[in-house]
């Protein structure tokens, strides 16, 4: 964890979001039913999820060289 955020995000006051943002690691993850692993409904699942993760990846982009 960083001990400060980063530029930008110095005015969030909220302690939790604050620590959120100055974590510097953040994984995602979706549990796939193993019986559905062949099935033609996985791709529209993925695509589901990613579509869900995309926000975070927008955000760890946007800040990306902002990290001391």
């Amino acid at each position: 964890c960083m001990k400060r955020a980063p530029r930008g995000f110095e005015h969030v006051k909220d302690a939790d979001l604050a620590a959120a943002i100055r974590n510097r690691h953040f994984a995602v993850r979706h549990e796939i039913d193993p019986a559905g692993i062949y099935g033609p409904a996985l791709v529209d699942e993925l695509v589901d999820f990613a579509l869900r993760a995309k926000p975070l990846l927008d955000w760890g982009r946007a800040i990306e060289g902002q990290v001391e």
